[in-house]
């Protein structure tokens, strides 16, 4: 087991312009100004695609240039997802393969050529085989996973 500091940003596609506005002032914006400040520290970060465009669409350019530029210093690592928290192992393999390529376009549009993932964050850390072998056959180099998904293995 490994252990890194990974931060998974998700609001869901439902949530008000105030709800963002109020994340966006007590979380994201905080993140930003804390790794500004000790620029030694490093995570692993997660965006879905449905909170990016939200973010994008609501004038938050700003925000997400700077986790672009952080990115940039090395200090974020960002890890893939599917672009709208889908409960990936109740859909079939069709439908999980497009969520996964909406949330990789979408990302690598807003933030640019930064956004190279070689890791995957499952939603709601929902694992099964199948998806294990669609994340693996689109070549991604490693899962988020809490461990006990894997105890009966």
């Amino acid at each position: 087991m490994n252990w890194i500091n990974f931060l998974h940003f998700y609001q869901p596609p439902t949530s008000s312009d105030a709800e963002i506005h109020q994340v966006v002032k007590d979380s994201y914006q905080p993140w930003v100004e804390f790794l500004n400040k000790h620029s030694q520290l490093k995570i692993t970060l997660n965006f879905t695609a449905c909170l990016t465009e939200k973010l994008f669409n609501l004038g938050y350019k700003k925000l997400l240039q700077d986790f672009t530029e952080l990115a940039q210093r090395g200090q974020i690592e960002f890890v893939e997802s599917a672009a709208f928290h889908p409960i990936l192992p109740l859909l079939p393999e069709k439908e999980i393969r497009k969520q996964i390529q909406i949330n990789k376009d979408i990302n690598s549009r807003r933030f640019g050529s930064v956004y190279s993932p070689c890791g995957f964050f499952i939603p709601e850390m929902a694992y099964s085989d199948k998806v294990a072998k669609i994340i693996k056959d689109l070549g991604y180099e490693y899962i988020l996973l809490d461990e006990i998904s894997l105890q009966s293995k």
